[in-house]
């Protein structure tokens, strides 16, 4: 646990430095964030307003079902697009170059089509995986959870591989497979991770939040729950960045066997390992 916490600490230092005199570019998870709160935002008062009028009052949750899958996939995409945006300017980086975001957004708009199917074969897989998981008996959540990880696995270069690459999207997926395979081997589960940071950094501020609205006046509610949502927007902002960064790190590694100078050999190296 504490080796874990150590190259979790190990990955956003390292990956800050690729980043720290081009922290402009965090402008792109920050824009992505925004925008899938508004489609999240839209979603809800759609659903709201349609329970409230009496002709669909008695309407069952399931009736929006349509709605959930295509904000799920909208958010997804909006994900996936500023992401590449990201990972293009991360790679440009690396490579020793000074990104703009001009860059980022090219980088992305020129492998459109494939982000767009990218984000439908993915965001439907996770919605499979999601609807399996929540109505089904401990046996198939479980095998469910076992699915989802290889596939997070097996794909987890698919996405830079088809925006660096003159690659299809199920030729990305493959050559993710292949690459993973052949730099650290089989049946991988992934070592290094930003998670527990999310949480030492979130928990606290989360029960903190509710704490204080619990004891606060309904009138302090509202600046309570925009502290909330800022302090949250900040931290998944920062560390997704990083982790992006990082993951276009292994990239280059799984590909030219080369660790990038700004990395630590063995962070890069270890990042896998076998189940």
């Amino acid at each position: 646990m504490f080796e874990r916490f150590h190259r979790s600490i190990q990955l956003l230092k390292e990956s800050y430095a690729i980043i720290k005199d081009e922290k402009r570019i965090m402008l792109f998870p920050l824009i992505s964030f925004a925008i899938s709160a508004c489609i999240m935002i839209s979603l809800f008062l759609i659903i709201y307003f349609d329970s409230k009028d009496t002709v669909f009052a008695n309407k069952s949750y399931d009736s929006y079902y349509e709605f959930l899958v295509i904000s799920y996939l909208a958010v997804f995409f909006v994900g996936t697009f500023f992401n590449a945006c990201l990972m293009s300017c991360a790679q440009i980086r690396i490579n020793g170059g000074r990104p703009t975001l001009k860059d980022g957004l090219h980088n992305a708009t020129r492998n459109l089509h494939k982000i767009i199917l990218w984000s439908l074969i993915s965001g439907t897989v996770s919605i499979i995986l999601r609807v399996v998981g929540g109505r089904s008996g401990l046996i198939v959540r479980i095998v469910r959870a076992i699915i989802g990880a290889a596939w997070d696995v097996a794909t987890f270069l698919a996405l830079p591989i088809m925006i660096f690459e003159e690659t299809s999207v199920i030729g990305s997926i493959k050559k993710s497979m292949h690459l993973l395979k052949k730099t650290w081997g089989e049946n991988l589960i992934g070592e290094g991770s930003i998670g527990i940071i999310a949480v030492i950094l979130l928990l606290p501020a989360i029960l903190v939040g509710i704490l204080s609205i619990s004891l606060a006046g309904i009138n302090n509610i509202p600046i309570i729950l925009g502290v909330m949502v800022a302090y949250i927007a900040v931290v998944c902002v920062v560390l997704s960045t990083l982790e992006t960064v990082f993951k276009v790190a292994l990239y280059n590694y799984a590909v030219t066997g080369k660790v990038p100078s700004s990395f630590s050999s063995d962070l890069i190296t270890k990042s896998f390992r076998p189940k």
